[in-house]
Order: C-alpha cells, then sequence, then structure tokens
C-alpha cells in the first residue's frame, strides 16, 4: 500500500551511512547496526487465543484444523510455519505495578505508545484483513480475504469510530491484494484471482470496476481520481510491471517493466522499485538507478532484491528491501536517497519484509510477515535505529500483512490476522491493529 500524501514530515538522516565501494557491511551480532539489543516483546498479562466470537478467546477446543501450505503471494504470503520453539513463559511478570495512589495524569503518562489490537472477525476459511488503507483517523477500509477457501472477499469500512461490514463486488476466488486512496471518496482495492485482477474503485458512494487487466497484481499507488498506477507483483516470472490509469483506461508502461511496489510525490513524480533498481517516473517514462552494491551480494541460497518504497520529497525517498536468504529471509535493509545519492542506512536480521510506511512522527514502520518459523516483526526505524517494535501479542502468533500511514497524524493502522502458536493455518482469526501515541 502506497502513501502519496506529502504531508508527513521529513525523516531525520543525520544518522545515515553511505556505502561506498567496499559494498555490504557486516552485519553486527545484535541484528542492527546501531549496535543496539532488539527490545524485549511486551506480553500482555493474560494472552488467551482468540476464538469463534468478537470479543471472546475460548480454548483450543473450538480452533479449526490444519490447512495445507498456501503459495507465496507477493506481500501476502502465507507460509506454513514450523512447531518447534519452547511454550511461552508465564507472562504475568511483564505486568507493570501502578500504585493505587497514583493520580490519574501519572497514570497516563505512564502508559506507552504501542501497537493494540482494536478488532477480531472469526470465521471459517482462514480469515485474514489482506490490505488496508486510511485518509484519516476516522475514515479507512480493510478487506478481508479467506485463503482457506473460494469465499468472497469482504469490505470492512471506518466511519467515525467503527468498523462495519458493507456490500463490496468482489468475486467468487478473489482476494484484495492491496488498496490506497487520495481522499474518502476516491477508494481503490485491486483483487487478483489466478493471473488476473480488478482495479475497483470507491467515488464515496458505490464500488464500481474500472477494469480488468491480465496481471498478479500486488501494490497500488493512488494520486488522483484520473491518475493510479498499478504494479506487478515479484513473485510472477513475467514480472508484469507498471500499469497506469488515465481515468478512463489502463495500459502497460512498456519503461516500467519488473517494477513492484511504488510512491508518488506527484503526477510527474512517482518513485518505484523493481529487483536491485530504484525507478522515476517524470511523468514520460521510467528511468532506472541500481543500488545492488548497497545490497547483500546473492548466494546459491539467497538472492536480495527491493520490495518497498516512501517518497516523502523529492530529496527524502527510503527504500526497503531483502537479502532474501532461502529459509530465513533476510535481512531486512534500509535505504535512503537524499536527492543526489543512495545510501545504506541500518540492516536488521529479520525475515523478508514487505512494505515501508512513515509513522508520523519522522520514523518509519516496515511490517515482516512471518516466514518458516521466523516469528512476525514490526520493525521501527527512528533516530538511525531499526529496532523491533512491542506487539499486543507475541510474534509467534501474529502476522500483519500490511499497514497504512494516518495521514497528519502520527498514528497507524495493520492488517493481518492472529493464529495459534507457531502454525499460521491453525486457530486463524483476522485481526485489526492501530498504533497510537
Amino acid at each position: 500500500m502506497s502513501n502519496s500524501s506529502t504531508e508527513w514530515a521529513y525523516l531525520d538522516s543525520a544518522n545515515e551511512r553511505v556505502v561506498g565501494a567496499a559494498g555490504w557491511p557486516e552485519l553486527p551480532g545484535t541484528g542492527s547496526l546501531s549496535g543496539q539489543a532488539a527490545a524485549p516483546e511486551q506480553h500482555p498479562a493474560t494472552e488467551a487465543e482468540p476464538g469463534p466470537a468478537t470479543g471472546s478467546e475460548p480454548g483450543p477446543a473450538s480452533w479449526p484444523r490444519p490447512r495445507p501450505d498456501l503459495p507465496a503471494r507477493g506481500r501476502h504470503r502465507r507460509t506454513a510455519v514450523t512447531a518447534a520453539a519452547a511454550a511461552l513463559t508465564a507472562a504475568a511478570a511483564c505486568a507493570l505495578a501502578i500504585p493505587a495512589s497514583a493520580s490519574v495524569a501519572h497514570v497516563r503518562s505512564a502508559v506507552p505508545a504501542s501497537w493494540k489490537i482494536i478488532k477480531y472477525v472469526p470465521g471459517g476459511g482462514g480469515p485474514e484483513f489482506s490490505a488496508i488503507t486510511a485518509t484519516s483517523k476516522s475514515s479507512a477500509w480493510a478487506f478481508e480475504a479467506f485463503p482457506e477457501s473460494s469465499a468472497k472477499p469482504v469490505a470492512w469500512r471506518l466511519s467515525g469510530s467503527t468498523w462495519s461490514k458493507v456490500s463490496f463486488p468482489g468475486r467468487t476466488g478473489e482476494q484484495v491484494a492491496a488498496a490506497g486512496s487520495s481522499s474518502a471518496g476516491n477508494v481503490w482495492a485491486i483483487t487478483v484471482a489466478g493471473s488476473r485482477s480488478r482495479a475497483l474503485r470507491w467515488n464515496g458512494t458505490t464500488w464500481a470496476s474500472t477494469g480488468s487487466l491480465r496481471t498478479d497484481a500486488d501494490d497500488v499507488t493512488v494520486i488522483s481520481r484520473s491518475d493510479v498506477w498499478i504494479f506487478g507483483s515479484p513473485d510472477v516470472p513475467s514480472h508484469p510491471g507498471a500499469w497506469h490509469y488515465n481515468g478512463h483506461t489502463w495500459s502497460r508502461v512498456a519503461s516500467g517493466h519488473g517494477l513492484t511496489s511504488g510512491s508518488a510525490l506527484g503526477h510527474r513524480s512517482v518513485w518505484a522499485v523493481g529487483g536491485k533498481s530504484v525507478a522515476h517516473w517524470n511523468g514520460h517514462t521510467w528511468s532506472r538507478t541500481s543500488v545492488a552494491s548497497l545490497l547483500p551480494a546473492n548466494t546459491t541460497l539467497s538472492q536480495s532484491s527491493l520490495v518497498g518504497i516512501y517518497a516523502s520529497s523529492s530529496g527524502n525517498v527510503w527504500a526497503v528491501g531483502t537479502g532474501g536468504r532461502e529459509d530465513e529471509g533476510g535481512p531486512t535493509v534500509l535505504l535512503h536517497y537524499n536527492g543526489h545519492a543512495w545510501s545504506h542506512v541500518a540492516n536488521e536480521l529479520s525475515g523478508n519484509p514487505v512494505q515501508v510506511v512513515p509513522d508520523g512522527s519522522g520514523g518509519l514502520w516496515i511490517p515482516v510477515p512471518s516466514v518458516d518459523g521466523i516469528p512476525f516483526q514490526m520493525l521501527r526505524y527512528s533516530s538511525g535505529h531499526l529496532l523491533p517494535a512491542a506487539l499486543p501479542v507475541s510474534g509467534r502468533r501474529l502476522n500483519v500483512l500490511a499497514v497504512a500511514a494516518i495521514p497528519r497524524t502520527n498514528e497507524t493502522f495493520g492488517a493481518g490476522f492472529r493464529h495459534r502458536t507457531d502454525n499460521l493455518g491453525r486457530g486463524d482469526v483476522a485481526a485489526l491493529l492501530e498504533y497510537k501515541r
């Protein structure tokens, strides 16, 4: 999901470290160039499994049977997790005791900003929220998918403070792979079914299709009602690349071949990534810059690539990539463009990131979904450091597939699902998250 707004503050790049001809730096033992250990994961005092009814969390007897492994699909891949790790230790030790005599003001100030699960949606078919977009704190859309079945995708709309299921023209077997918006009356959802995609638009009143494309789409960048880009999935060997909508028709842009994710500053300034290159659209054509020297070198068991990009201004662009190790994925790599050159900023020994969005406070959010037994992590880049953020439940029981920054705020929505410990295919319950200060 792309973010085209230019209203977020510029990110602090004072701690940026340029990588020269020597190439890829060694990874420190801490898993971060900052030299700091990752923040300890926080667990609630009680952490029951989600059950079949919203707000209730009964025991294992209510959980559905395991499902078979599912194929990879761009940022929405769902690889079965290998059950191996030891059981969770008692979470009560993580609770913070607050004296009864503490004032209300003191108690509030003692509560840190954090991610919280704001909605569970149980059901059959392995439900998950696969895409999300927001135009304000009280206006957003999230899309529910059912990878275990051929059920139609479901749309949820935030209006005010309430998320409600609303009518949506999804078809049997489709999933919403990406969503984006430029206003509350210009919201886009890109559905995928096999090798075909549909581009659906909400005009403030109804949803309607703007066309069907012969591509496996994975990202959408919305600039206006007559200027929209769709980018193909990196998992498709033919690399469908970039498609553009001019308000009437969709066309495939030849110079955009192989591009997989984008972020726009305006009609004549769109940034995208594909493979080991960053591309820029000037209103007429895509030009490319290789950043291969800033990424880990390929090996027989790994292949690095860029996976996401966020442009704040012409002199402040961020790209996230992965070393693509065969089993565990990673490392996650963060690059920055200062208007003149690309540089390596940070890396973390995590799996395969899928996105990079602003946090509204001068930092970045980078979700890293579970893969091959590696728990989910929500990475945050802030003040020159790339570290895991605290989660409302263990990353062994939570997977976030997409995040959406809320414009003109320091708040963010997340979309994904909760599952049994170390098992992405059992007990799944669709989940929406929110980060707020």
